[in-house]
């Protein structure tokens, strides 16, 4: 797990969140061209979000929300995912 102190992109506001994922990008990347040559489908069933707001990643501790850095190895840890992208790249 690694947090990095990166320049906002200029579509993304001040107070706004928001995640990328270059490893999860490139494996869908690898799907859809196997798809492509192979045929099939791929169905993703999660929860998840069209453009939408808060912390991706998340950690649930006990039952209730916590941060992620706090009780390592305890919680359950979530993130949400980014339909869009998905949908991006699929296309």
């Amino acid at each position: 797990l690694v947090f990095q102190d990166i320049e906002r992109r200029k579509e993304v506001g001040p107070d706004e969140t928001w995640e990328e994922s270059p490893q999860a990008e490139a494996l869908f990347h690898t799907i859809c061209k196997r798809l492509q040559v192979c045929g099939g489908v791929f169905l993703c069933i999660d929860y998840g979000y069209e453009g939408g707001s808060g912390d991706t990643f998340q950690a649930l501790y006990k039952a209730e929300p916590s941060s992620p850095l706090h009780h390592i190895g305890q919680s359950d840890l979530t993130c949400h995912v980014n339909f869009s992208k998905l949908n991006e790249i699929a296309l």
